[in-house]
């Protein structure tokens, strides 16, 4: 990977970074069980983003098992926020992946919308006997 600048616009404001990897997330859990915040709630209408700033491979070698358990934003190299909003600009266009799949490229605005969708959950038939 190599590294590319980025703007990440909030509503309070703007953050630019030299970035590896920006990731975005409206619950716990991110590509294959990474985790995007240890203390995420797909519940709580918050997305939480971190961005791996510029380093070297052998220090992400290093920080694998934090990602894993969600530790990562306590890192000092780990760029986290929290907002019901973000915009992720770059000066030249980078794929954004979304469950696997490319879905389009930056510019890319990501946004909470609460009580979206309905989902339904079966009782728990235990609870009936």
């Amino acid at each position: 990977a190599r590294p590319f600048r980025s703007t990440i616009i909030t509503p309070d404001g703007a953050k630019r970074s030299l970035t590896l990897q920006i990731a975005v997330g409206n619950g716990r859990y991110y590509g294959g069980g990474n985790v995007v915040d240890k203390d995420a709630t797909i519940t709580e209408e918050l997305l939480r983003l971190y961005s791996l700033e510029y380093l070297k491979a052998w220090q992400i070698i290093l920080m694998l098992r934090s990602f894993r358990s969600g530790e990562h934003g306590a890192l000092e190299d780990v760029l986290t926020l929290y907002s019901s909003e973000f915009e992720v600009r770059t000066r030249r266009p980078k794929a954004v992946n979304a469950d696997g799949d490319i879905v389009t490229q930056t510019p890319a605005h990501f946004r909470v919308l609460p009580k979206a969708i309905n989902v339904f959950i079966p009782r728990d038939m235990s609870e009936h006997s």
